[in-house]
């Protein structure tokens, strides 16, 4: 079962990429592309879109992956007093639960960054900006963590040398987590959002030649790791977008998870994106090779086509009856014939469900073959050259001498706090018990792998009586014995004589992500 698979420690994602400004869409794209018109599934609809303003131009809060409130704990002047060399603040970006992200200006580029700072909270609102010499045990692990995190798409980057492969990558630029006054990383600045967010709000009139520019870049990041690396994280929120020319960008972004190729590991990973042989029972440390991020990045091309992902199918057709259930479902059925893709797309589609989504890692093939199929002949992902984009600038004529003028010193911009934004799908599921039933799919499907809540997700209803439709079957009658009934309130099997209690409160896991469950002392 997952919950006997040995626990292990997912660290949130600590990197954060976010970009200065959205180009502008070109006028025509194209008569000769077919629109996808992907009907997104309703939970994912109801995740709050985030438009804060965050002064800068930027929209605040649209990438903050470990899902960042935008309320400064540091304050509107949280910025360190001592400032950082080398770098002037711009405006607040916001937090996570163990620091800070504010925009900022590289003084000698002029160039557009993410600082990072890392902090303790405390008492009444106090706040702490950590160093490694005031840090403890428990806070030095972390920053280590988020320094060696920062160093890895580095890393990817510098492993070959290959066409896009460069460019397919967000990049920590500077890993200052042991500098003796403030730790903070330096972040390179690639997109207002994800791929998740991105085409919930351009699903209406995506191109399929966008959609198969997108799997090219995939692949391309793919290619890059070939051999050396495996992301195990892939999915559309790890995927950040961008704009420039008119074209759409794309690059891989959250590195925790990152091992190296053949590396044995434990379980990691979003379920919805995990391939078949790591569900339910698995290895105590499997071995990591390509074959993982190819099923994920099949999985997020399948959604990104049909507008749902394949595990998603399968969980709402078998979900409930247990995990040795759902991984012969996966296995058994072909993806194939879930989806009924454009006709446009039909070729990408079967790369996709033919050479990436196969049940047997054997059956994947690697990107390097994938980017060399027709399907990618004339898909051009390269960016317009320096010098076509450098055009020469008019020459003005001298203007004429004028007075000298008393300029007033120009006063810092007021960085707003802002108010904490409304909950996400997932806080959702995990605050409230009627959200969580009925979005059971997306609640279980949707985060990284965590054994108690992957537990209570398999058999919600508890060892022996089925779920289905939202509730328990059978009454909660899983033997002849007693009087059971499932409980609208508690939403759990319950005896009739002590309506106030589960029935199988051992199988109810609490603590991370089950916070109502932890209120109803389950």
């Amino acid at each position: 079962m997952w919950a006997a698979a040995r626990p292990i420690l997912l660290l949130a994602p600590l990197l954060l990429f976010v970009s200065p400004a959205r180009a502008a869409r070109t006028a025509e794209e194209g008569a000769a592309s077919a629109t996808l018109d992907v009907d997104l599934d309703t939970a994912a609809e109801e995740e709050v879109a985030v438009g804060a303003s965050s002064g800068s131009g930027l929209q605040a809060g649209t990438v903050m992956l470990d899902r960042y409130e935008l309320l400064s704990l540091l304050g509107a002047e949280g910025w360190p007093v001592a400032g950082v060399k080398g770098y002037s603040k711009v405006g607040y970006l916001g937090k996570g639960a163990f620091g800070e992200t504010w925009l900022a200006r590289n003084t000698g580029t002029q160039e557009q960054v993410a600082i990072k700072f890392f902090y303790r909270p405390g008492y009444n609102g106090a706040v702490t900006l950590l160093n490694m010499r005031i840090a403890n045990y428990q806070e030095q692990a972390q920053l280590r963590e988020a320094g060696a995190e920062c160093d890895t798409p580095k890393n990817i980057v510098k492993g070959k040398s290959t066409a896009a492969g460069a460019d397919r990558f967000a990049l920590c630029l500077e890993n200052k987590v042991s500098d003796p006054q403030y730790a903070h990383l330096v972040l390179q600045v690639a997109g207002t959002e994800d791929l998740e967010q991105w085409v919930q709000k351009n699903r209406r009139s995506l191109k399929s030649d966008v959609v198969k520019r997108l799997a090219k870049m995939m692949l391309e990041g793919l290619v890059q790791m070939e051999g050396n690396y495996v992301h195990r994280d892939i999915k559309p929120a790890n995927l950040m977008v961008y704009e420039e020319g008119g074209q759409v960008y794309l690059r891989f972004i959250d590195f925790g998870l990152v091992v190296r190729e053949g590396a044995m590991d434990g379980v990691a990973g979003t379920p919805m994106f995990m391939p078949p042989e790591l569900w339910p029972v698995v290895p105590r440390s499997p071995r990591f090779t390509y074959t993982f991020d190819v099923y994920s990045t099949g999985e997020t091309l399948y959604w990104l086509i049909c507008g749902t992902t394949f595990h998603e199918k399968i969980f709402n057709r078998f979900g409930g009856r247990g995990e040795t259930e759902i991984k012969r479902a996966l296995v058994s059925n072909d993806p194939k014939g879930m989806c009924s893709p454009p006709s446009a797309l039909a070729d990408v589609y079967s790369l996709v469900v033919d050479y990436m989504l196969k049940a047997s890692p054997s059956g994947r093939k690697r990107a390097s073959e994938l980017l060399s199929s027709p399907v990618f002949q004339g898909v051009d992902t390269s960016k317009p050259s320096a010098a076509v984009e450098q055009r020469p600038k008019p020459q003005q004529p001298p203007k004429p001498i004028s007075k000298p003028q008393v300029i007033p010193p120009k006063q810092p911009p007021v960085v707003e706090q802002q108010a904490p934004q409304a909950p996400t799908f997932l806080e959702k599921c995990h605050d409230d018990k009627r959200f969580w039933f009925a979005n059971v799919g997306q609640c279980c499907l949707r985060e990284k792998y965590d054994p108690k809540r992957d537990a209570v997700c398999n058999r919600p209803c508890g060892p022996k009586v089925a779920y289905t439709n939202g509730q328990c079957a059978d009454q909660c009658q899983a033997t002849s014995a007693g009087q059971f009934e499932f409980s609208k309130t508690k939403f759990c099997c319950v005896a009739k004589v002590w309506k106030d209690k589960c029935i199988y409160p051992d199988y109810l896991p609490s603590g991370e992500g089950w916070r109502w469950m932890k209120q109803e002392k389950l």
